[in-house]
Formats: C-alpha cells, sequence, structure tokens
C-alpha cells in the first residue's frame, strides 16, 4: 500500500533532501495524500485515479497546489521503480498537469508603508522585520541565522546551506551590523539571532497589515522590497542578482524595468552616433516617480506602490 511505501520513500528523503524539503513534502503527504490515496496500492495509482484525484483537490486548492502534490506523487512512484517495488511507472507520460494561473503581480512596500509597519509592529519582531527588508534575506534563512554565522570583519553573514543548495553569503547594512551587535549580549555561538517562530511572526506583520489598513502581502514581498529599492535607485541588475544570491539572471531580470532610465541610458550611448545625434546631448527618459505616480493612479489607491524616489537606497 502507498501508506507503506511512504515509509521507505521518507528513508530516501532524509538521505538525499533538506530538511525544509522534507517539512514541506511531509505536511503535503499527511494532509493530502495519505488520506485520499493512502489505502491503495501502488499498482492501484493509474492514469484515471490521478485525474479523479486532480478534480477532487481542484475543489479546494489553486492548481498550482494541485500539481505540486501530484509532483509529489509521481516521484513517490519513481522511487519505487528505482528500489524495484515497482516493475515499470504507471504514470509515466500518462499524466497531464494543470493549467497553472499566472502568479500574481509581486510587489513591494513604499518608504511611508516601511515606516508605519516598523512603528506599529510588536516590538518582539521589529528588528526582524527591518532585518529582512535591509538584507532581502528568505524568512527561513533569516530563522536559521546563528550568531557563528555572522563574520563581523567582512561584514557578511555565511549561511553554508540555502534554498538553492550551496553557501548563501547575506551582505549586512551598517545599520543592520549596528543593531544585531547591540542585539547580541553574550549568546553562544550556536545560539539562534532571531529566536522566533515562523507562524507567530506571520501573525503578527498580518494583524499591523490589517491594523493599518494596509493590503495584504505575503511575507517574501519583503525580499522584493529590498530588490525594488535597489533597482529603483539604479543598483546594476548583475549587482542585485549577487545580493539575493539568485543562481540566474533571468530572475532577477523582473527588477528591471524598475528604472528605465538606466536601460535607456544604456541603448543611447550605445546607438546615439548611429542615429546622427550629438554624443554630448542629453537622452530624453521617462521619470521613474512619474511612471510610478500613474501607476499608483490606476491602481485606485494602492499604498504599496507610492513610491516617494530619491538617491539614497537606504
Amino acid at each position: 500500500k502507498l501508506k507503506v511505501f511512504w515509509s521507505i520513500y521518507y528513508k530516501w528523503l532524509i538521505s538525499h533532501k533538506k530538511k525544509s524539503t522534507i517539512r514541506e513534502r511531509v505536511v503535503r503527504w499527511r494532509t493530502i495524500i495519505a488520506k485520499e490515496l493512502g489505502e491503495k496500492t501502488l499498482k492501484e495509482i493509474t492514469p484515471l485515479v490521478i485525474q479523479n484525484f486532480q478534480q477532487k483537490l481542484l475543489e479546494r486548492q489553486s492548481p498550482i497546489s494541485v500539481n505540486r502534490t501530484v509532483a509529489l506523487l509521481r516521484h513517490m512512484l519513481t522511487i519505487a521503480v528505482r528500489l524495484g517495488y515497482l516493475k515499470e511507472h504507471p504514470l509515466l507520460g500518462k499524466i497531464y498537469m494543470l493549467r497553472e494561473k499566472p502568479k500574481k503581480e509581486w510587489t513591494f512596500l513604499s518608504k511611508e508603508a516601511y515606516e508605519k509597519i516598523k512603528t506599529n509592529l510588536p516590538d518582539t519582531y521589529r528588528d526582524f522585520f527591518i532585518f529582512l527588508v535591509f538584507t532581502g534575506a528568505r524568512l527561513g534563512e533569516a530563522l536559521s541565522l546563528r550568531w557563528k554565522d555572522i563574520i563581523w570583519d567582512a561584514g557578511v553573514a555565511y549561511l553554508s546551506d540555502s534554498k538553492t543548495n550551496r553557501p548563501r553569503v547575506i551582505y549586512l547594512h551598517e545599520s543592520i551590523i549596528e543593531m544585531l551587535k547591540h542585539k547580541k549580549e553574550n549568546p553562544t555561538e550556536e545560539e539562534k539571532v532571531f529566536k522566533h517562530s515562523d507562524g507567530w511572526f506571520r501573525k503578527a506583520f498580518k494583524a499591523t497589515l490589517k491594523k493599518l489598513n494596509l493590503p495584504d502581502i505575503r511575507i517574501h514581498d519583503l525580499r522584493h522590497t529590498f530588490a525594488s529599492w535597489l533597482a529603483i535607485s539604479g543598483v546594476p541588475i548583475q549587482q542585485i542578482k549577487e545580493l539575493l544570491s539568485h543562481t540566474e539572471i533571468r530572475t532577477t531580470m523582473r527588477y528591471a524595468h524598475l528604472n528605465p532610465q538606466v536601460l535607456r541610458d544604456t541603448l543611447n550611448k550605445v546607438f546615439r552616433e548611429e542615429a546622427g545625434q550629438d554624443k554630448s546631448e542629453p537622452a530624453k527618459v521617462i521619470s521613474i516617480n512619474v511612471f510610478l505616480e500613474k501607476k499608483r493612479t490606476k491602481a485606485s489607491g494602492n499604498k504599496l506602490m507610492n513610491f516617494a524616489g530619491g538617491d539614497e537606497v537606504f
């Protein structure tokens, strides 16, 4: 039965996957797959069973979530074949993943919204919130950070593991370093810098947004805030890529449109001579502040996109 094979698959996960991946798959197994299909044997997981399973899940979950669940189930059967519990994969090339709706447009905090949230968050979580915004760290990275990971002389935090399965360097702004020094108070090197619960921080953050009547945003949008402020201030995309520790530059390119002046200046430098223009003539570019103001107006009062501009990032 599938529920029996899970214990075998779980041992494989421990040997091959990182803790965060294992945790996510365990939750998906316990809350969804085990309840719906746990009593079926491996051979009974047919394309028709999966099709009905998908339709049932769609009644209460998004296509993206359903696809992740089916992907886990399909991978379990792949491991079952490799370990000899099945002769052939019953789903290979025989099922179709659901069409996923485009992800909602990512958003970021304005300086004004940032200050309001920082002021109204409970004192317990204020430093943690500032750290997320000023470093671009992922929530899991910040929560796993230990004092031994901070290299004070270099002004960085070094994590031996991250979402990308490779070491991650988090660059620390001067104000963050001062905040951490003030916060340290002689803990052991193995202690976590932020002793917060993921759930309690999310709860406090959402409550603060509601209190301020701000649109609901994800914790991950604080990482977008960090990158967006950099892009708007003219920081080169390649440098933003390194600060975010992206493996692919195309992931970082989503922020390029936030400062069209940088890209248009590049075009003008290259093509002005070809177009017969005087090289000394300044290029005409669109003001990013005007652009965002128009976007804010069209969004009918979206309080998060009202960026005030300015030359400095932090």
